[in-house]
């Protein structure tokens, strides 16, 4: 793998074509992207750019390109960071350039604009409406905590009039996580899930909870990238390319910072103090940005307090 990396990074993909080829790429091809999870969606969304494909493969993937595979990371370990749906391909020539831009989604968008139509009577457990969205997408809901018990008491019942809807299933699911503070995201379900019909995954993730028990360790030493951004209940902070980074991840941040004494500011001298920044988060909204042969290869997460 050594004369595919730059600087360390190493990047790969794979296209899957309506007729079930399947098309692989790797570094060090020029590639650039875009990947972005945020709960307020609960649909991942990816762009990104291949350059150096011959005619013959841009054509293919234009006409036929279904699904899309790309992982990142260094030469001490890299992971998927996206699996997805292909919505569009520009074919794009700028200068001397000639590359394609591929747009994908982890919920197709057929799933997307599936209609649910249903009335519910008095007492059904909102959890139960939840499941009826999901799988009217064709999707797997996950929850964690995995406690449905826990999931009937946070969400609630139906009350004495019942419920009824009628729009896209999707917008009754993001309905029900905000109802219950909880976040929704999505990943497109693998090949062998699709197969039995299931094609999105999702995840319902409650505050103060991960899928693991494991916590990412953000300091400058593992490559945190300039200062925290405070923000009501939580945190921005960038560091270099996390593949392992998913949303409802925990986190913990430590830091350190300089500051001015209270003495005379201006004094040539000034004694500088040694200040700590720490704290534990789960990750919320998540921005895998690169580009192969460029100085920008980050993951900028948004976290939470666990009980925000």
């Amino acid at each position: 793998m050594a004369s595919t990396l730059i600087d360390g990074r190493y990047w790969e993909a794979t296209i899957t074509l309506q007729n079930g080829s399947v098309l692989s790429t790797s570094a060090p091809q020029h590639v650039t992207f875009d990947i972005a999870y945020h709960p307020n969606t609960s649909v991942g969304h990816a762009e990104i750019s291949f350059y150096g494909f011959d005619r013959d493969t841009v054509y293919a993937i234009i006409e036929q390109g279904s699904r899309i595979e790309f992982s990142a990371g260094y030469r001490d370990g890299f992971e998927r960071i996206f699996y997805g749906v292909i919505r569009n391909v520009h074919h794009i020539r700028s200068g001397v350039d000639n590359y394609i831009r591929v747009f994908a989604t982890s919920v197709s968008q057929d799933a997307q604009q599936a209609i649910l139509s249903k009335t519910w009577g008095p007492g059904t457990p909102y959890l139960s409406m939840l499941h009826d969205a999901i799988d009217a997408m064709n999707g797997t809901l996950n929850l964690i905590p995995r406690d449905a018990t826990y999931w009937r008491d946070r969400l609630g019942y139906a009350e004495t009039s019942g419920f009824t809807f009628a729009d896209y299933a999707l917008r009754l699911a993001q309905d029900l996580a905000t109802r219950s503070r909880s976040m929704l995201y999505s990943y497109s379900a693998d090949g062998q899930l699709q197969n039995s019909g299931i094609y999105s995954q999702f995840y319902l993730c409650a505050p103060g909870y991960a899928a693991t028990n494991d916590v990412h360790i953000i300091t400058p030493e593992t490559g945190m990238e300039g200062s925290l951004t405070y923000i009501p209940q939580g945190v921005i902070v960038a560091t270099r390319l996390n593949s392992a980074m998913h949303p409802c991840d925990r986190f913990r941040v430590e830091s350190q910072y300089y500051a001015a004494s209270a003495g005379n500011p201006y004094e040539d001298n000034q004694r500088m103090l040694t200040a700590n920044a720490a704290g534990e988060y789960y990750a919320e909204t998540i921005t895998h940005r690169g580009m192969f042969d460029g100085d920008v290869w980050t993951t900028s997460i948004v976290g939470r307090t666990p009980y925000a």
